[in-house]
This record gives C-alpha cells, structure tokens and sequence, in this order.
C-alpha cells in the first residue's frame, strides 16, 4: 500500500519525554461542507477485539491527531510506536457519508526514563527512528480502519468507559453501543452557519434506556431488525426537539452491519432528525435535522456533549 504523508506537518522532539509536538499547518484549511455532519474521532483508547492483543491510544485536539499503536516486537517485549498528523476529511465526492483521513510515519523512541526496577539502570541518549507507514481511515467517530504498512486492513473502535455499553458485535468489526443516559449539552446551528456560529445552546436529560427484543420470521434475511433500543429525552426545557422526542437504535440479524438511528417524536414539525452510528460515542452524539416542505428546506445541526463524563 502506497501512503501519502501530510505536508507541512511539524514535528519537535521533546529531549526530556521524548514526546512530539505537533503543529498544524499554516494551510490546512477546512470549509464548512468538510465539517458538517462530519464527527471527529473519538480520543482514547481504541482497540481491535481481533486476538491480535494489539491497541490505540488516540488524541484529537482541533483536527490534529496524535497516537500511540501499542503492541509488541519479535521478542516478545512491549513496543510503543508513536504517530501524529493532520486529519484530512474524506471528499464528499468519494464518499457522501464522510470521514477523516490520517497518513503519517510510526516513529519508535529509546532512550527513555526508567519507570520499573530502575535500581542501576542507565539510560542512553534520547533518539527516534521512522520504522514504517500508518493509515487509518475514520468511518465516524466511533469506528476507524487501519493499515499498518502493506498489512491487511483491521477495524477498531474505541472502548467506552464510565457507562454501560451494549455489545451489539463484539468481535471484528466491533459495535458498541454506551448507555446514553445523563445530563447533555446541545449545541445547535444552520448548515452555513456551522462550525463558526450556533444559533442556540442549551441543557437537555435523556433517560434510561429499554430494550425491546423483536419477533423475528422464520430463517430472516440479515437486514431484518431484532432489537430496539429507546432513549427517551425526559428533559428538556428550552425545547431544543419536540415534546416527547427519544432517540432510537434498531440493530438487525447481521451483526456486523451497523444500527439505523433517528430521533423520533409522536407530534411536531415536518422533520426527520438522523444520527449517524458512527457519530455516537459514551460522551458525544450528532443528530442533522432536515424538513419535507421545500419552504422549510433548511438543515440543522446539533452537537451533543455529555455533562460530568470526560
């Protein structure tokens, strides 16, 4: 596999951690189209439930991202690889769904300070060596691919702590879904308005979910439904959605294919609220409102950030 390292990405070496610093490019704008409904990977740890015992440790901080790939060498001693670049969104062009993009090299460090046994031990200067390619492609902000050199292609997720999580696939692709009760920050904004400028903010509760199990034909086709999962919005004051909104996730026979999600309500305007899957993490979620009446063509986006999480 061929990659294409980001131009212009400065790297410094810190000699006392021997940690990189990472700055984005003058150039590397962004327009609000690359944006919008375009959720930013998840930081944390992320890993493959593949066997492979193998793992991410992923930083995002204003489409600059930094990592760590943990693992092992030959001989069985631990390994930590470090990366680092600039998110590069995928062109609406080659897919309408979106996502972000990271080429860059794994550098391997020595020389760091001793942590374990450290009685007598020496250590020798700081240095770092470019061993290989990397390149993850994000499919949301839940699920990402990844090439390590000419290796076979391997999906990760990020693994979800503080709350419950619903293990919709377990194994390769891994699909969770986290229990999405609590206390959330909505921001909302207009297409054109977004990221710069949000028409309105406010504070919104979403409540215990309830699992529905769903009557299933005899040998059904992998597309069909099996379980519901409902969230139901319990408060929101400032009515940021219709009275009596929920969000909803139905996931289906195939396992490995992702949930639909939407924001339902019983009564209120001619809209469809939608949450991509992949936008749904343990402490953020997108939902894109969009009308049927052509005077009312007009989409919105809200941002959801879970209060007292991370």
């Amino acid at each position: 596999m061929t990659f294409r390292k980001a131009p212009g990405l400065v790297v410094v070496i810190a000699a006392t951690v021997c940690l990189g610093i990472f700055a984005q490019p003058a150039g590397a704008q962004f327009e609000a189209p690359d944006l919008y409904d375009n959720s930013l990977p998840e930081s944390g740890r992320w890993f493959t439930n593949d066997g492979s015992r193998t793992g991410f440790f992923i930083e995002v901080q204003g489409r600059v991202l930094a990592g760590l790939y943990v693992g092992g060498d030959a001989d069985g001693n631990n390994a930590w690889l470090s990366f680092s670049g600039v998110l590069q969104p995928v062109p609406v062009t080659a897919d309408p769904e979106g996502g972000w993009i990271l080429e860059t090299d794994l550098l391997r460090f020595a020389g760091t300070g001793c942590i374990v046994a450290c009685a007598g031990a020496t250590v020798g200067p700081s240095s770092f060596e470019d061993i290989g390619d990397i390149r993850i492609d994000f499919l949301g902000r839940s699920l990402a691919r990844v090439w390590i050199d000419d290796q076979p292609a391997r999906e990760i997720a990020p693994i979800f702590f503080g709350v419950e999580r619903a293990e919709l696939n377990p194994q390769a692709p891994p699909l969770f879904l986290p229990d999405l009760a609590g206390k959330w920050v909505v921001a909302k904004a207009h297409f054109t308005e977004f990221p710069d400028d949000h028409r309105s903010a406010a504070v919104i509760e979403i409540g215990e979910r309830t699992v529905e199990e769903l009557a299933l034909p005899d040998d059904p086709p992998p597309e069909v439904p099996n379980f519901r999962y409902r969230y139901p919005i319990i408060d929101d004051p400032d009515a940021m959605f219709p009275t009596g909104s929920f969000i909803e996730c139905t996931t289906s026979v195939d396992a490995t294919r992702r949930p639909s999600c939407l924001l339902l309500f019983e009564l209120g305007p001619m809209a469809q609220f939608d949450i991509r899957f992949d936008s749904i993490t343990d402490s953020r979620l997108t939902v894109v409102q969009s009308f049927d009446v052509p005077s009312l063509n007009d989409t919105l986006h809200y941002q959801l950030l879970k209060l007292n999480h991370d």
